[in-house]
Parts: C-alpha cells; structure tokens; sequence
C-alpha cells in the first residue's frame, strides 16, 4: 500500500468519472470476473478475439477509452473497438501482431489486459 493520500483526483471540469481496471484473458474461455481489478465493471468474453466490458452505470458521454495489454511473449495487441456510455458497453478486440483478423488473448500467469474509460457525465450533455 502506497503511504501517500490518494484520495481524490483534480480534473478540468466538473462531473468526471474514470473507470479503470484490468481483467485476465482465458483463450477461449470465459472471463474469471473474481481476478479482475478496479470497480464498476464486468467482463465477458464474446466472441472470438472479443471482450465486453459492462459499465456498472450510464455516462453521458465519453471523453477518451483506452486499452492496452501485459503479456511477456509479446505477440498479441488490443484496442478498444467501441464504446457506448449510454448502454454501459466497451469493446475490446485482440489480435496477433501484424494481423487484421481478431485472435483469442493466449492465456498465460502474467497476461493481462487493462483499459480506462474517462466519462463527461455533466448534465449539459
């Protein structure tokens, strides 16, 4: 545990949300959501190369989604496909190095794939 207070984040503007966190690929196989880290969200596998990222809660709008991968052999990269605030959804697709079609994250002990979603939630929206 850190000892510093990190208890609040400063951003321009009011009513910023950020949701962030990562989750563990299995193949083909369904998520473990009991290994996930962060708050306010669930993951399912979809579909080939396909991760679902359900929102605990509606947005507004979205300001800026990234996703990135941990793995030690290096041979996969993921993106985030879509985002919608409104129905609580993100869309992660992996695929191998190089390769335009979509590939299941290899499951391995230190693989990983995190993202954070930063959220205009103002009621100006």
């Amino acid at each position: 545990m850190a000892a510093r207070n990190t208890d609040f984040m400063q951003t321009l503007g009011r009513n910023k949300v950020t949701v962030c966190g990562s989750f563990k690929p299995n193949d083909a196989s369904a998520i473990d959501n009991t290994l996930n880290t962060g708050k306010g969200f669930t993951v399912a596998y979809t579909a080939t190369g396909r991760y679902t990222v359900t929102f605990s809660d509606a947005y507004g709008k979205i300001m800026s989604a990234h996703a990135s991968l941990v793995q030690a052999t290096r041979t996969q990269t993921v993106e985030v496909a879509s985002i919608d605030p409104q129905a609580k959804t993100m869309v992660i697709h992996s695929s191998a190095h190089g390769a335009w079609s979509l590939a299941d994250v290899t499951a391995a002990a230190g693989t990983y794939i995190h993202f954070t979603a930063h959220f205009d939630d103002a009621l100006d929206n």
